[in-house]
């Protein structure tokens, strides 16, 4: 049984409960990360020995929404199989990466970048804005090196712009283990090689 969320231009998260996938496309922003969340605990509740397979498809979005979906993932006793197809940048990549089996399609996009800051103000609140900033940045890095095997040095020397990578260049810098080719049934066609 399908439970979908329709905002008006068609449907950003789905939840597919007989077999225990979650789509989730779109912006990442509080209404999507609450229905994740809810996703995510129906399917823990049903079992917690299957996997949960989280199919992602974004061009990211709010780092705070990113950050309680990573954890709600982590904390999750259930095996997460995340899919990377089509694009998967900013916010979605660490989600990507989060996963216990992480695949990517051989024709998908990934893009990595620092935190952006949107604020104005008195210079007082910009600075504590910036120093709030670099605090989740600097988290976040050390995510990405636990997950890829990068070290935050060379993560934060690679994130001075916008990082694109194609499917093999994500399988080799370590932000998935797999890729799969496009027949029917699914196809590893690739596998990173562990440190």
């Amino acid at each position: 049984m399908a439970d979908e969320e329709d905002v008006g231009d068609g449907i950003e998260v789905l939840c597919m409960d007989d077999q225990r996938t979650i789509v989730l496309t779109g912006e990442i922003d509080e209404r999507k990360s609450q229905q994740f969340l809810r996703y995510l605990a129906t399917l823990s509740a049903q079992s917690q020995s299957e996997h949960i397979t989280i199919y992602i498809s974004t061009y990211g979005g709010d780092i705070y929404e990113m950050n309680a979906m990573h954890d709600a993932m982590r904390l999750n006793p259930c095996p997460i199989h995340t899919i990377g197809i089509g694009k998967v940048m900013s916010a979605g990549v660490l989600l990507l990466a989060a996963g216990d089996r992480r695949s990517l399609t051989e024709n998908t996009s990934v893009m990595m970048h620092q935190i952006d800051i949107d604020a104005s103000g008195s210079v007082t609140y910009l600075s504590v804005e910036v120093s709030h900033s670099k605090t989740l940045q600097d988290a976040m890095y050390r995510l990405y090196s636990r997950y890829t095997g990068q070290s935050v040095k060379q993560i934060e020397a690679d994130l001075k712009s916008d990082k694109y990578f194609t499917a093999s260049e994500a399988l080799e810098y370590g932000i998935v283990d797999e890729l799969l080719s496009s027949a029917i049934p699914v196809t590893k066609i690739r596998k990173r090689r562990r440190k």
